[in-house]
């Protein structure tokens, strides 16, 4: 069988997906609106029809971009466009809010609303169509390193023995890449990629469903992928800054209210500060709220029910209230909002000498938050370690805006669900 790109179904394609939300925003909008408005005004007034017109439009590019960023977001483990795409149209919603007001523009409260509705309506819609959530059709090359291909989540593997094996649905192609495979398999492979198919490498892959990199060995290759943008660093420096002080009245109302109970609870400093180490390996001292007992001993790292955590101690973890104070070390560029957790230096040390590669975690600035902590949580074991790293390198070879914003959101699931806390 002949690999061809035409087993996408329409409602699959960019451009169909796109004009359909449109239409079923609009639709929605104007339907709801003339309903509250009431018919004869909605039709009479001049004043109407046009903040319906400009509004109509604003939303429709606010519901374009937002489609965009979920299909970048989708990219990354562990996400759907049917979570992350109502997330994408409140977010730039609320943008257009912010810059109708700040600007002035004509529009209508009314219509805006109605076409924040049609957008939520149509992910349901889509979402539901047949074959909406089936998961990915993935073709294997059968020749060489195939790793744990078969464990990976969320994929539906087809094990070709032939070319002619080729699934009639297909949404992308495996393969080892680095094997010198026959012929007839370079052929296909290239047949493939001719076709618009893409093509991953085994590696490749398991790195993209999983969240994780392991560096075997460091290649010219691998190297490069591990070193972050200059100009995204700078980028997100500023909004590092930005954000910290714009958010600083309200840290540090809440830190002032943590800080009271923890007095009440315990004797002792109301903040702990250690020494951990930070960007380009450099030593810097962290400020967290204390949730431990003041007199407490025992190991570096924090274990599950730890008997050393105050009930105070236990609440503020939880919900990383313990970690507003770093808003100081942000300020200072010691720290940025997202980035790898930073270690205690006693750890680091350890862990330098336990794992190899471990201090290309610092090619970026620490983060409050962090990719391996809403994926994986704390840990602390050596193994547990390695796999930490491993998420650390996907977050410096993904090093974007996107897989940020990624980290923002599942932040605000860990916040609310309290995972991954000790």
């Amino acid at each position: 069988m002949e690999p061809h790109s035409g087993s996408q179904r329409l409602y699959q394609r960019s451009w169909f997906r796109i004009a359909f939300l449109i239409l079923l925003q609009n639709l929605v909008a104007i339907a709801l609106t003339r309903m509250i408005v009431g018919a004869s005004v909605f039709v009479a007034s001049a004043a109407v029809s046009s903040e319906l017109s400009s509004t109509l439009l604003m939303a429709s590019c606010a519901s374009i971009v937002a489609f965009y960023m979920a299909k970048q977001l989708v990219q990354f483990p562990g996400s759907t466009i049917a979570v992350y795409f109502p997330l994408c149209v409140i977010l730039n919603f609320l943008v257009l809010a912010f810059l109708v007001v700040v600007f002035r523009l004509d529009y209508s409260r009314i219509a805006l609303v109605c076409s924040l509705l049609g957008a939520l309506l149509w992910i349901l819609l889509d979402y539901n169509l047949p074959g909406g959530r089936s998961p990915l059709t993935v073709a294997v090359v059968p020749s060489g390193n195939l790793r744990d291909i078969s464990e990976l989540p969320k994929i539906d593997l087809a094990l070709m023995k032939n070319p002619n094996d080729h699934p009639v649905r297909l949404d992308l192609v495996v393969a080892d890449l680095y094997h010198d495979h026959d012929p007839v398999w370079e052929t296909y492979i290239a047949k493939c990629v001719l076709a618009g198919i893409p093509v991953f490498d085994v590696k490749g892959l398991i790195e993209r469903l999983t969240g994780r990199v392991e560096i075997e060995h460091l290649s010219e290759n691998s190297f490069g992928a591990l070193l972050p943008s200059k100009f995204y660093l700078r980028l997100k420096y500023l909004i590092d800054v930005t954000v910290s002080i714009l958010l600083f009245p309200l840290v540090m109302a809440i830190i002032f209210a943590a800080a009271i109970f923890i007095r009440l609870e315990t004797p002792g400093p109301v903040f702990f500060k250690q020494s951990r180490v930070g960007y380009r390996g450099h030593p810097f001292v962290i400020y967290k709220l204390r949730s431990m007992k003041v007199a407490a001993t025992g190991a570096a790292f924090t274990a599950e029910n730890d008997s050393r955590i105050t009930r105070v101690g236990a609440f503020i973890r939880r919900y990383r209230i313990d970690e507003l104070p770093q808003i100081i070390n942000v300020i200072r560029g010691e720290m940025s909002w997202i980035g790898p957790r930073p270690e205690a230096e006693e750890l680091s040390s350890w862990y330098a000498k336990e794992i190899p590669y471990y201090i290309y975690r610092h090619a970026v600035r620490p983060g409050v938050t962090g990719w391996a902590q809403v994926v994986q949580g704390n840990v602390a074991e050596i193994d547990d370690v390695t796999r930490k790293l491993h998420y650390d390198f996907y977050y410096l070879k993904n090093f974007s805006a996107y897989l940020d914003l990624m980290i923002v959101f599942r932040t605000v699931y860990t916040l609310l669900s309290g995972f991954g806390s000790k």
